[in-house]
C-alpha cells in the first residue's frame, strides 16, 4: 500500500541529492575547465551559492500557497532547462547571476521535498522507516553521482553533464507526477486514512 508513496519520496531525494551535490560540490571544477582560475572560480561558485539561503527564504514564503506535488515537478523541470542554459554561459557576470538563480531553485526544491513532502507523506506509524529509505536512497544518489560526473567531464565536457543531470530531473519529475500524492492542506489523520482504506 506505500510502495508509490515510497517510490515517490525516494525520488524526490534521488533528485534533491544528485542536484545539490552536482551544483555545490562540481562548480569550481567546472568553472576551472572553462578557463577561469581557481579563486575566481571559488569568488563565483560564492556568490551562486547566495542563493541557497535566499531560496530556503522563499520556500519560507511560498511553500504553502502552491501544491506539493505539481510544485516538485515543476521545479524539476525548471530545473533541468536551468542547469543547461547555466551551462553554456561564458561571461562571469552571467554565470553568477544564473548560477544565483539556480541555486535559488535548488534549494527552494531541496527543501520542499526534504523538509515539507518527506514529512508529510507517511502515515505517523511508519513515517521514520519510510523517510529513512528515503533518505537512504537518495544518498545513494549522492555516491554514485560524483564518478559519472567525473567521467562526464572527462569524456564529454561540461555541458553533458548538465544534459545527464537535466534528463534525471525530467526522469523524477515523471516519477513524481505517476506515484506522488498531494499532501498540501491534508491532516496526518487523513494521509493515515488514506492509507487504511485502500
Amino acid at each position: 500500500r506505500m510502495i508509490k508513496r515510497t517510490i515517490t519520496a525516494s525520488a524526490a531525494l534521488m533528485a534533491m541529492n544528485l542536484i545539490v551535490y552536482t551544483i555545490t560540490t562540481w562548480t569550481p571544477t567546472v568553472l576551472v575547465m572553462q578557463g577561469f582560475d581557481t579563486q575566481y572560480s571559488i569568488f563565483m561558485t560564492f556568490i551562486a551559492l547566495l542563493g541557497a539561503p535566499f531560496g530556503i527564504f522563499l520556500l519560507s514564503l511560498f511553500g504553502n500557497k502552491h501544491p506539493r506535488k505539481i510544485g516538485m515537478i515543476v521545479l524539476l523541470l525548471i530545473l533541468a532547462v536551468a542547469g543547461y542554459i547555466w551551462s553554456l554561459q561564458t561571461q562571469p557576470i552571467v554565470i553568477m547571476i544564473v548560477g544565483f538563480i539556480l541555486c535559488t531553485l535548488v534549494y527552494y526544491y531541496a527543501l520542499l521535498a526534504c523538509s515539507v513532502y518527506l514529512g508529510e507523506a507517511f502515515p505517523t506509524e511508519i513515517r521514520l522507516r519510510g523517510s529513512g529509505f528515503s533518505n537512504a536512497m537518495g544518498r545513494i544518489a549522492a555516491i554514485v553521482t560524483p564518478s559519472i560526473v567525473a567521467s562526464l567531464l572527462q569524456s564529454t565536457g561540461v555541458v553533458s553533464v548538465y544534459v545527464f543531470v537535466g534528463i534525471c530531473m525530467v526522469v523524477f519529475a515523471v516519477i513524481i507526477g505517476i506515484c506522488g500524492i498531494e499532501t498540501r492542506n491534508k491532516t496526518l489523520e487523513e494521509i493515515n486514512d488514506e492509507v487504511v482504506s485502500k
